[in-house]
C-alpha cells in the first residue's frame, strides 16, 4: 500500500493563503496612522510575526503547488516575501501619517529568514513536515 500524504494542489488553491496575507498586509498598510488598532505590540515584531505569516504562505504553496525542489521553495519564499515587503514600505510612503522605515525591511526579512529556519529545523528533526509539505521524499511502498 502506497500513500502520498502530500499531494499536490492546484496552483490556485496552494498560492491562495499568500493572496490572502498579501491583500491583509496591503489593507493595514494602507490605513493612516490614527486608523490603525492599538494593539500592545512592537512595530518591528509585529514585521516579523507578519512577513513569517506570509513566507510561510508561500512556502505552502511552492511546496504544494509546484514540482520545485526544496532548496527553490527556500530561495523563492525568502525572496518573494522580501520583494512583497519592500513594495509595502514603498506604498506606506504614500499614506499620510506613515513613514518608510529601512529597520521595517529588516524585520520584514528577519520574519522571512525565521520562518524558513524553523521550517528547515523542524523539516529535519521529523519524517513528514508537520504539514506534509515535503515531497521530496518517495512513498514507501511495502509488500504483503
Amino acid at each position: 500500500m502506497s500513500t502520498n500524504l502530500a499531494r499536490p494542489l492546484s496552483p490556485a488553491r496552494a498560492f491562495t493563503p499568500a493572496v490572502i496575507v498579501m491583500a491583509t498586509l496591503f489593507y493595514s498598510s494602507s490605513m493612516e496612522a490614527d486608523q490603525l488598532p492599538g494593539v500592545e505590540i512592537s512595530d518591528k515584531l509585529a514585521h516579523l510575526i507578519a512577513y513569517g505569516l506570509l513566507t510561510f504562505t508561500w512556502l505552502y504553496g511552492f511546496a504544494r503547488g509546484t514540482r520545485l525542489s526544496m532548496p527553490a521553495v527556500y530561495t523563492l519564499s525568502l525572496v518573494l516575501s522580501g520583494l512583497y515587503g519592500v513594495s509595502d514600505e514603498y506604498h506606506q510612503s504614500f499614506v499620510p501619517g506613515r513613514d518608510t522605515s529601512g529597520l521595517d525591511i529588516v524585520a520584514n526579512l528577519a520574519g522571512a529568514l525565521l520562518c524558513i529556519s524553523l521550517y528547515i529545523a523542524l523539516h529535519k528533526r521529523t519524517y513528514f513536515s508537520f504539514l506534509n509539505l515535503r515531497r521530496d521524499r518517495p512513498a514507501v511502498k511495502t509488500e504483503t
